[in-house]
C-alpha cells in the first residue's frame, strides 16, 4: 500500500478515503470516485443494492432489480479542483437478465511535482488523471434470488508514473419478501495493480446491505438500507441510508457513515423523476479537501419489465 500512496500522492490517498458512494471505498484508487449521484447519496449503506446502472460501481448482482434500458451521465465536481464524468448504460435481456458497461475518468488541476510526491519530482506542473472502465452480467436465478459478475480495469497517470489494475466483481442479491432484500459482493477480486516499480494487490471488499420497503398501506413512502464495507486494502465503514419519496416526482435521500481512521461522514441528496428521465443531486463533505459535488441525469428508453428501482 505504501509504494502505491507514493505513486498516485499523498493528496489522492486521502481522497479516495473520504469520497461518498459505492466506489469510495477503495483507499488509494483515484478512480474510486467513480460512480452515480444517487448511489453517492445512499453511500456504504445501501453499497450493494443501488439498483440498475448504480450498480456498474457497486453490487453487478443488484442491476436487475431495475429492469430497464437506461443511461445515466454523473458530473462530479470537488472544491479542491477535482472533476470527473460517470457514464453507464444498462440494456435488458429478455424479462430476467442485463448487461451493462460502465466507464469514467477523474482529473485534477495541474499540481506541482516536487520531490515530496514523486521521487523524481522536477518542479514541473501535471495534471492527475484516473480512468475506469466496467462490464458486467446478472440474471435472476428465480423470483427470489439475482446474481452477477463484472471485470473492472483502472488507469491512474501521474506524469510519468502509471498504475494499471485489472480485478472482478461479483455479487447476488436475496429478496425473502416485497418489504426485504438482501445484497452481497465481492468487489476487487483476483486482481493486482501494478506501475514500473511494484505490483500490489487490488483493494478487494466484502459489502453487505439491507433494504427495507414499507407495505403500500404505510402512507410515509420511505426506503431504509444498512450496511458495511469491509476493506483489505483500505478503511472499513458501516453506515445507515434513507430515501424519502415519490412525492410528485421528488425525493430526499441521507446517509451517515462510520468510517475507520476517519470518524463520521454524511451526504445528503435530491431528485426528481418524470417518465422518461431523472435528474439526481449530492452534496457530501471531505473533510480538508472541500464538498463534493455530483449531478446525475438518467435517460429511460424502455417502460419497466419487472418492479424495482425508484
Amino acid at each position: 500500500m505504501r509504494r502505491l500512496a507514493v505513486a498516485a500522492a499523498p493528496w489522492l490517498v486521502l481522497a479516495g478515503s473520504v469520497a461518498a458512494g459505492p466506489g469510495g471505498r477503495e483507499a488509494f484508487v483515484f478512480t474510486s470516485l467513480a460512480g452515480d449521484a444517487r448511489g453517492a447519496a445512499l453511500g456504504v449503506g445501501a453499497a450493494a443494492l443501488v439498483e440498475g446502472e448504480g450498480a456498474v460501481w457497486g453490487n453487478p448482482a443488484a442491476a436487475p432489480l431495475k429492469l430497464e434500458y437506461t443511461a445515466g451521465l454523473t458530473h462530479v465536481s470537488w472544491t479542491d479542483g477535482f472533476i470527473g464524468e460517470s457514464l453507464a448504460t444498462m440494456l435488458p435481456v429478455g424479462e430476467e437478465a442485463v448487461v451493462g458497461v460502465g466507464g469514467a475518468f477523474v482529473l485534477h488541476d495541474p499540481v506541482t511535482v516536487t520531490s515530496e510526491i514523486l521521487p523524481d519530482g522536477t518542479g514541473a506542473l501535471m495534471r492527475p488523471l484516473g480512468v475506469q472502465a466496467s462490464v458486467l452480467g446478472a440474471s435472476f436465478l428465480h423470483e427470489a434470488l439475482a446474481v452477477g459478475a463484472g471485470v473492472r480495469v483502472v488507469h491512474e497517470s501521474f506524469g510519468d508514473t502509471a498504475i494499471e489494475g485489472m480485478a472482478l466483481d461479483l455479487g447476488g442479491v436475496w429478496l425473502p419478501d416485497p418489504s426485504w432484500a438482501v445484497g452481497l459482493a465481492m468487489r476487487g477480486f483476483g486482481g493486482t495493480i501494478q506501475s514500473r516499480t511494484s505490483r500490489d494487490p487490488f483493494p478487494m471488499t466484502f459489502d453487505a446491505s439491507v433494504r427495507y420497503d414499507p407495505p403500500e398501506w404505510i402512507p410515509v413512502p420511505l426506503r431504509a438500507w444498512g450496511g458495511t464495507s469491509l476493506a483489505l486494502w483500505g478503511p472499513t465503514a458501516g453506515g445507515l441510508a434513507v430515501e424519502l419519496g415519490d412525492w410528485y416526482g421528488a425525493f430526499f435521500r441521507g446517509m451517515v457513515e462510520l468510517r475507520e481512521g476517519h470518524g463520521f461522514g454524511w451526504a445528503i441528496g435530491l431528485g426528481g423523476r418524470r417518465d422518461q428521465w431523472n435528474l439526481d443531486y449530492t452534496l457530501a463533505p471531505a473533510g480538508e479537501l472541500g464538498l463534493v459535488h455530483r449531478i446525475g441525469l438518467t435517460l429511460r428508453f424502455t417502460k419497466r419489465l419487472k418492479p424495482g428501482g425508484e
